[in-house]
């Protein structure tokens, strides 16, 4: 499901580094569907001098007032409309140290024009090219993340993500890929261990896409883990593209349009495989802080304890 706006995480130091990053002229992207930006403006900005609220709509310069004194940005799960604002913004204050993005794949390149309709991935991956190609001094010290599907889905949603009993008290699962296909997952609560990595290891991952998942799995071996769990009856039912869209629709008051992208992101994993294991991409558990870091100083900068080894992302 296109994922829902969260809020900003801005972690400030005392220090402000100089920057020449100006704000760009260039005409920026627009979310590809119209369903696809998020209807909430208002985020929740967590700073260590206390709470800010910052209006998305209230423009560049209440966002910057916002981000005053943050050497990191880290952003959350924003579309087109609300990631240009928060681009524009943080290329117009004096340049933070480091700033994360979370992004997702070009559903276009990577489908080589088959797969149109995956506005989530694609209004992210605007974004990205926009930093990239606008904001030259601001990609230079950008690490982008790509997010794949949260593991909390399958308890915040359960009725799409998990199998479901059929007449004959089967426990059945139907998608419109092949049973076989794997696909990236991920605790979401881990984000900020990985975050924390990337800063930690200082330029190290500048201008890097970061693949952020912990196992690849198929729906088969979802299904086996069930059935030797609870010794039930599974199967499961590979349905068509268009039966799997009007399911959506039917079953959980998707709009068309919405459906349709979610049911061609699976299946681009179906044609094209993991696209989270491609080797352009900075696999999670390659994420390492160099062995001469300071960690008391890292200490001393995130009012944290050194944080020192993935134990959770493999």
């Amino acid at each position: 499901m296109p994922p829902q706006p969260s809020s900003l995480l801005v972690l400030p130091l005392p220090r402000v580094v100089p920057s020449s990053a100006n704000p760009s002229s260039t005409p920026m992207p627009t979310d590809p569907s119209p369903n696809s930006q998020p209807k909430q403006t208002r985020h929740s900005i967590r700073h260590r001098n206390g709470p800010r609220q910052a209006d998305l709509n209230d423009g560049q310069e209440k966002l910057a007032a916002a981000f005053k004194g943050a050497h990191y940005l880290c952003t959350g799960r924003l579309l087109a409309e609300a990631g240009k604002a928060i681009v524009e913004a943080a290329a117009q204050i004096e340049s933070p140290e480091h700033f994360i993005w979370s992004t997702l794949p070009d559903p276009v390149k990577l489908s080589g024009g088959r797969f149109m309709n995956v506005h989530h991935w694609k209004s992210k991956s605007l974004v990205t090219e926009y930093i990239q190609h606008e904001h030259l001094d601001l990609w230079a010290k950008t690490a982008a993340i790509l997010f794949p599907n949260h593991f909390e889905n399958c308890v915040d949603l359960p009725g799409m993500y998990f199998s479901t009993w059929d007449a004959l008290r089967t426990y059945t699962l139907a998608f419109p890929h092949s049973p076989a296909t794997v696909m990236p997952n991920v605790s979401i609560a881990n984000t900020g261990v990985l975050v924390r990595a990337i800063l930690e290891a200082g330029s190290t991952y500048f201008t890097k896409t970061i693949a952020f998942y912990s196992q690849a799995l198929s729906e088969a071996e979802k299904l086996s883990a069930i059935k030797k769990q609870y010794n039930i009856p599974t199967q499961y039912r590979k349905t068509s593209a268009e039966e799997f869209k009007k399911l959506l629709e039917s079953c959980y008051n998707m709009a068309s349009d919405v459906a349709l992208d979610f049911t061609e992101q699976l299946m681009i994993f179906e044609e094209r495989g993991n696209v989270y294991a491609r080797s352009e991409c900075v696999q999670a558990n390659e994420v390492s802080v160099p062995a001469n870091k300071d960690t008391k100083s890292t200490k001393t900068r995130y009012g944290l304890d050194p944080w020192l080894v993935f134990t959770d992302l493999v």
